[in-house]
């Protein structure tokens, strides 16, 4: 699982690109939760290959687990995870 770090007065963008395994199929819907009362997604957005989160918030040292869930056209669901941590710098 990959790990991505951001301060907390942040708003940054983390893109998932699916364009491989979708392989000629296409992001139907997408959503994105996460296991944090503190770090907020902002925003959701996709396109037919690809998924943007947009993570904004948090404190110094909290850490946390980024769930996006797709559903694709063909009826395929598929479920991508990521961590992110908060640092002060």
């Amino acid at each position: 699982m990959k790990t991505f770090t951001k301060q907390p007065n942040e708003l940054l963008d983390y893109e998932i690109l699916y364009e491989e395994w979708l392989g000629g199929d296409t992001i139907q819907d997408a959503q994105a939760v996460i296991d944090s009362q503190l770090i907020t997604i902002a925003d959701t957005t996709f396109s037919d290959t690809s998924v943007k989160v947009w993570l904004e918030d948090g404190l110094d040292g909290d850490k946390a687990v980024v769930t996006v869930t797709i559903q694709t056209m063909l009826g395929r669901r598929k479920e991508t995870e990521f961590r992110i941590k908060i640092k002060e710098i």
